[in-house]
């Protein structure tokens, strides 16, 4: 009996965060898709429509950038271009599929740690976080790689829980978090971690190594189609170069720019707030401090564990290594000071340097306070996962920190994990108020809200009058001129006009109009379209103006 009420319980739990995903996800989708948005703060999107057109077969030459780019989001829409829907909308679909199982994914992962209330309570605070909703279904691969991360970290604890063979899904989902987006790769450094952090290190390697090797192989066999398209289309590894040079330690250009601009350090925590809730501050502040009390409540559990321990040695390594109590105590204390260091020093060095600091001193950390509680008061089963949203938090923070230009959207790689620690907050709250009833609704409450919130967020008006002027702008080429494909054009908006009219249109761009005149004549430009009005350009005339945008065409 008990079991058939749990299994009803979670169908009913999984229904609603299908329900709230799906609800969130077609309104986004389809004020996406109404509201002409792709015009200033989304041109990266253009890129990504071009390289879809590319893998759909449809060659535009020029642009040689986009063959750098992340290709998984990009060729899944090719599939649709393919089929005839040669639109913007379908790499909003594509995306906005991905944001709907990011929180479903997150339900997932969240029920490892807890009942199914607080796991619908963290999904939904993720659904509802304003960065999320903002770059939601418009194209963008953010939150596709984070999809993917989420259900690889997901599958890859079930396989060490539960079956191994879900290695064989976890570790091709985490190639596919890497295709999405290069910065999707990070989540292997928190699945080790979770891996490491495990007690008995020395035997899970022996008891999983099997089946890890086994989707290495998977995953390996997943890269051919990838690696094939592009060979036996030509097209240059581009990404891997670019995954190359991210890599690399930072130019002396890059930290002379630091000096003289500096480096926000923590643009990321200062602008916490913006993240979760952007209207109204408030509730942004009411979830981070529930998230601090939940962290300081954590911390006063772990002070306890360590004031209480009476133990003189601790043994690591299956007893192969012995500390004492003092050596293990200031092992301990280093590993946090390291990964403070790893922070502080973010943009002074590679970030691949600060990483491997800071991804080194939380295993250290992991492991001594795995022995340590084991001694006190057995195992703590949860320690493992904790550790991995930690770790997959601050791993992203350094990682975006380390890099002189900062962006909003790039927080919705730590979402996860602050969802988590929002939540984590809220049930230990609760878990502290006597009455049951009162313990019980106000997770539920919460959800309400979070969704009403998120609804009247949703009211904000995205359309972007650019959008328009720029297709009036490529409707009136197109009258003018029957043989547009047969005419040389550029822009200062060049990646839009390409994607438009299909065909290459030169990125050209600046204020000076003899330097512009010379680069335009070069380039045997028939057209040029600008945002700047009044253009003086020698060669060049204004033949029509659509708001903010101005033609400009050669005198003959």
């Amino acid at each position: 009996m008990k079991l058939f009420i749990k299994n009803n319980q979670n169908k009913l739990s999984l229904f609603l965060v299908c329900i709230i995903a799906l609800l969130l996800g077609s309104i986004i989708f389809y004020i996406n898709s109404t509201s002409n948005i792709l015009g200033h703060s989304y041109r990266d999107i253009y890129f990504y429509l071009i390289e879809a057109l590319r893998f759909s077969g449809y060659n535009i030459s020029g642009y040689a950038y986009v063959n750098y780019l992340s290709p998984l989001i990009p060729f899944l829409t090719s599939i649709l271009f393919k089929i005839g829907f040669v639109t913007e909308s379908s790499i909003f679909l594509v995306t906005i599929i991905f944001y709907i199982f990011s929180i479903i994914g997150l339900y997932f992962l969240l029920k490892l740690r807890f009942n199914n209330t607080y796991s619908i309570l963290g999904s939904v605070i993720y659904a509802c976080f304003s960065i999320n909703i903002m770059w939601a279904g418009n194209g963008s691969i953010d939150i596709p790689c984070i999809c993917l991360s989420i259900w690889a970290l997901y599958f890859f604890i079930k396989a060490m829980d539960k079956n191994q063979k879900y290695f064989y899904i976890a570790l091709p989902l985490c190639v596919l978090a890497f295709f999405a987006k290069y910065i999707g790769a990070l989540i292997i450094a928190v699945i080790i971690l979770y891996f490491l952090s495990q007690k008995d290190i020395l035997k899970n390697i022996k008891k999983y190594i099997k089946n890890i090797i086994g989707g290495l192989i998977v995953s390996i066999l997943l890269l051919i189609p990838f690696f094939y398209f592009y060979i036996s289309n030509n097209i240059p590894l581009g990404f891997i170069n670019q995954a190359q040079e991210i890599s690399s330690t930072t130019t002396q250009s890059a930290i002379s720019i630091r000096h003289h601009r500096g480096n926000n350090l923590f643009y990321y925590f200062t602008n916490m707030p913006r993240f979760i809730y952007n209207p109204n501050h408030y509730v942004s502040y009411i979830l981070i401090i529930i998230a601090i009390i939940g962290i300081i409540f954590a911390l006063y559990k772990f002070y306890k564990i360590l004031t209480n321990n009476n133990s003189n040695k601790f043994h690591f390594l299956q007893d192969k290594i012995k500390l004492s109590k003092n050596i293990t105590y200031l092992l301990l204390a280093l590993s946090i000071i390291g990964m403070l260091i790893s922070f502080f020093i973010a943009g002074k060095v590679s970030f691949v340097i600060c990483e491997s600091i800071f991804y080194f001193s939380i295993l250290i950390f992991s492991i001594i306070l795995n022995e340590i509680i084991t001694k006190y008061n057995g195992e703590h089963k949860s320690l493992s996962f904790d550790i991995a949203m930690i770790g997959w938090f601050m791993g992203y923070i350094v990682f975006f920190s380390s890099h002189l230009t900062k962006a909003d959207r790039y927080a919705t790689a730590f979402a996860p994990p602050l969802a988590f620690f929002i939540a984590y907050g809220i049930k230990t709250i609760c878990d502290k108020i006597p009455k049951k009833s009162i313990r019980e609704i106000i997770p539920f409450i919460c959800v309400i809200l979070l969704v009403l919130i998120a609804l009247g967020y949703l009211t904000v008006n995205k359309h972007d009058t650019l959008v328009d002027n720029e297709q009036d702008v490529v409707e009136w080429l197109e009258i003018n001129n029957p043989n547009i494909s047969s005419i040389n054009i550029a822009s200062d908006r060049g990646p839009i006009y390409t994607w438009y009219i299909q065909k290459e249109v030169k990125y050209i761009t600046g204020d000076n109009g003899t330097l512009l005149s010379e680069e335009l004549t070069k380039n045997n430009i028939e057209y040029y379209i600008s945002q700047n009005h009044n253009l003086s350009i020698p060669n060049y005339h204004e033949v029509e103006e659509f708001g903010k945008v101005t033609i400009y065409q050669r005198i003959s």
